[in-house]
């Protein structure tokens, strides 16, 4: 008689690389799944899906913030949903980044990014505590929340160990100006519909 299979006791993880997830993606591991998908060390997680207000949020700010590199550097680029690049074990897809990078089949290297938003609805603790640890460690110059639930702006630079050694939290109105990119200022009214 076989006895039913015992996992054992411990048991090793194998977290999953950057160049899993692409080929992953390339095989069409991932299609007919609705929920987008990033690589958080080493582990796949599915993201929620975008509801009104968040969706709401990542257009405006796109198109705030398209208008507003229009003015000053035409070699900016403001790419939504593109997944950044962290080998070895992070590829996460942020609502909308900004960078000098060319376009590429590709995902963005993570050292090209400039400035990362990230939109909060549901994800807002992600957001604010485990994004930030992940953007810092990687160096990102600098990363923006927009918490839709708590009605707030955080601004996040100069990533240091892990942490940015600069924060500050604003109420979701008046005026957002960039401090790694001081050409760039967009207003935050209305982004909470």
């Amino acid at each position: 008689m076989n006895a039913p299979f015992a996992p054992p006791a411990t048991h090793q993880r194998l977290p999953l690389t950057v160049d899993d997830l692409r080929l992953l993606h390339d095989h069409g591991a991932f299609n007919g799944i609705e929920n987008r998908v990033e690589l958080i060390g080493g582990d796949i997680l599915l993201m929620n899906s975008m509801r009104m207000p968040h969706a709401h949020a990542v257009g405006e700010l796109g198109f705030r913030l398209r208008l507003a590199i229009e003015t000053f550097d035409r070699s900016l680029r403001m790419l939504a949903g593109v997944t950044l690049a962290f080998p070895p074990h992070d590829a996460p897809e942020p609502d909308l980044v900004l960078t000098c990078a060319a376009i590429r089949r590709d995902y963005l290297p993570g050292a090209e990014a400039l400035l990362v938003v990230e939109v909060a609805d549901s994800s807002a603790d992600f957001d604010r505590n485990g994004k930030a640890v992940l953007y810092a460690t990687h160096g990102v110059p600098e990363y923006w929340v927009i918490d839709l639930a708590a009605g707030a702006f955080l601004q996040h630079a100069d990533p240091s160990d892990g942490r940015f050694a600069r924060v500050e939290q604003q109420p979701l109105a008046g005026e957002a100006r960039a401090w790694t990119l001081p050409d760039l200022a967009i207003s935050l009214d209305g982004l909470a519909a």
